[in-house]
């Protein structure tokens, strides 16, 4: 995000979003980062003590974000998630290298997280990057993450590769 703020910022712009979510920010808790403020939005982060990942959420000011804290899993996986009136909203990350053990990732991102999260809230939309290839419905993994999404009744609405990259 730091060497491309400036496409990031006029896409946003040129559409008038509410809601932005970022998977791979590479934002490190060292860096001061009034510096991706943009106007009448909230920029809520949570950056990585080392260079890459980092996941974050620009949230039009008016829809009053705020940062839900959730303990931090040392296992590779960055996640965020803010509190809209009755409404919450979360990014996921699990960089491609992670371990080949991603079902312990995303059953403690599932089963550690998201009961917290779904207290007291009439929608959750989650979104982010698991790098599991939803194109290839076969894989133990995705039959392992649609298996975890049903049973905590959700609904994936995405099928297909969907995503926004600045050249």
């Amino acid at each position: 995000m730091c060497n491309k703020f400036i496409d990031v910022k006029e896409f946003i712009d040129s559409e008038n979003y509410g809601i932005i979510a970022i998977a791979e920010t590479w934002l490190v808790r060292e860096m001061d980062t009034k510096i991706f403020n943009i106007q009448d939005l909230s920029f809520v982060h949570e950056d990585r003590t080392e260079r890459g990942g980092g996941v974050g959420l620009y949230v039009r000011s008016s829809f009053k974000p705020k940062k839900i804290e959730i303990p931090e899993f040392q296992n590779g996986i960055d996640t965020i998630w803010v509190q809209m009136k009755l409404n919450k909203l979360g990014v996921i990350y699990r960089p491609p290298n992670v371990s080949s053990y991603i079902h312990t990732y995303i059953h403690t991102c599932f089963y550690d997280i998201l009961p917290e999260v779904l207290q007291g809230c009439d929608m959750c939309i989650c979104t982010g990057d698991l790098n599991i290839n939803f194109l290839c419905k076969i894989t133990a993994e995705y039959s392992y993450l649609m298996n975890l999404v049903n049973s905590f009744d959700l609904t994936q609405i995405i099928n297909g590769p969907y995503y926004w990259v600045v050249q």
